[in-house]
């Protein structure tokens, strides 16, 4: 048996109100911060998807997007070792096409079905710009979402899928542009999105040799509020309950992550022998089927989308927004903790202490430390350590301060797991902040000299309980 054995999503703290757009628009969308993107989204998004589980079982990572970062760098090498997983594994980039996400679902699907690997790690994640006041604007949002396709405690036995493929120009970005484009709204919707995902849908039924009524749920990507139920209806589907709410009003559309965050959501609440279609689309569609086992009331304890909408924080304003994005200019800020000029080699040979957070463990007292040293503090034991990952190791604010002229804030963490760091907070508010208020560690970018220089681990009050 081939499906999803666990699934895990992201969305970033921050909403920006669609009225700060334009007046009079009610809803909010979803927003990474200043040193949020695509890449710390699904680090974020995996780590959520791998908890319960063991990193050595995991033989592939797939990582798809529309908004790398880099215009030639693989991006999947850096989640798994942000993830700490092991080296000898395949890893590729998926990218271009908002379908990237239900493709790389596929391509992984396919190659667990084939036997090349046991368990395979899909993440993706999306932070696309709309030009500013611009109807893309509105309806864009942030997230990611990450699923794993394995043979061993299937929740969900994927089944079979369908793709189409079809060549138009409808949304795009060119390499050099900031901005998604779009053609005229009616022309995209008829002839792009409903006319190819109701051809889609129905080939995979068609395929199956099954109707609408078959199945309980479709997760299906959905550029608006109205082309969904279009599509749904022309295919058989009742949209108001069997397509899976996509949330437009609360995130926005997150692009290639959304059938993957919808899919996961299902999931979540989902009950045995139940069929779930997710169809994705961008340059065509794909569409997959699965069913669920016993195996998915385990999942009903995973962190779902409710948790992520309700624990959310307002954007100050507008132009605070538009300088997330970069869109206006700034002085440049100081460099921030974990950001160095180092050279390429000295990033490479501290790279598991620097994308996957690992201390040392002293085994001959037991002392946690961060960085490692050769000598342990507490015994000056000298060279018996052991490896130990602080990136999920939760902990309490000792100490905080904030530079009035930088506006960084900084801090140090006491791990539960033992050991302490100093770094840089985000995501909080200095006001809120409290000495020994409880902590968790986020993968985050750092700057220097104004410029994305590297990503590194940063300190954040506790989002959920």
């Amino acid at each position: 048996m081939v499906g999803i054995t666990s699934f895990g999503i992201y969305l970033p703290l921050w909403r920006l109100p669609l009225a700060m757009i334009s007046a009079g628009f009610k809803g909010e969308k979803a927003v990474a911060g200043a040193d949020e993107d695509s890449v710390t989204m699904a680090v974020a998004a995996a780590i959520e998807c791998l908890k319960g589980r063991s990193r050595s079982e995991i033989d592939g990572l797939i990582f798809s997007t529309t908004t790398s970062p880099y215009a030639e760098k693989q991006l999947a090498t850096l989640i798994a070792c942000a993830c700490d997983l092991r080296e000898d594994i395949l890893t590729l980039d998926i990218s271009g096409s908002l379908k990237a996400g239900t493709g790389a679902l596929a391509v992984g699907l396919n190659l667990v079905k084939a036997g090349a690997a046991q368990n395979i790690l899909v993440v993706a994640a999306d932070c696309r710009i709309g030009a500013p006041g611009s109807a893309l604007e509105l309806s864009i949002g942030d997230g990611a979402a990450a699923v794993i396709v394995g043979k061993d405690n299937v929740l969900a036995e994927f089944e079979d899928g369908f793709s189409l493929a079809n060549e138009m120009i409808d949304v795009w970005r060119h390499q050099k542009q900031n901005f998604v484009q779009s053609w005229e709204e009616r022309f995209v919707s008829a002839l792009g999105y409903q006319r190819t995902m109701i051809e889609t849908i129905k080939g995979l039924m068609a395929r199956q040799g099954l109707k609408a009524p078959d199945y309980t749920r479709m997760a299906l990507y959905s550029p608006d509020m109205r082309s969904p139920s279009r599509v749904a209806k022309a295919a058989g589907f009742d949209p108001s309950s069997q397509v899976q709410d996509s949330c437009l009003f609360a995130m926005g559309n997150v692009g290639t992550p959304q059938p993957l965050l919808l899919l996961s959501e299902f999931l979540r609440d989902a009950q045995e022998e139940e069929r779930v279609m997710i169809a994705g689309y961008g340059g065509g569609g794909d569409a997959l089927s699965f069913k669920t086992t016993k195996k998915v009331l385990d999942a009903h304890k995973k962190r779902g989308l409710k948790e992520y909408l309700n624990s959310k924080r307002e954007v100050p304003d507008y132009v605070t927004y538009l300088r997330w994005r970069e869109l206006i200019d700034q002085d440049p800020p100081t460099a921030e903790f974990g950001s160095t000029e180092a050279s390429a080699a000295s990033i490479w040979r501290e790279r598991g202490q620097i994308f996957a957070l690992k201390g040392a463990k002293c085994r001959s007292c037991g002392t946690v430390q961060f960085p490692s040293q050769r000598v342990c503090v507490q015994c000056h034991s000298k060279d018996q350590f052991e490896v130990i990952r602080l990136s999920e190791s939760g902990g309490r604010l000792f100490s905080f301060s904030r530079d009035p002229l930088t506006d960084n804030t900084m801090g140090i963490v006491n791990f539960e797991e033992g050991g302490r760091m100093f770094g840089t907070l985000t995501d909080c508010v200095f006001h809120e902040l409290e000495v020994d208020m409880r902590v968790v560690m986020q993968f985050r970018k750092t700057f220097f000299d104004g410029k994305k220089q590297n990503y590194f681990w940063k300190i954040s009050p506790q989002r959920f309980s």
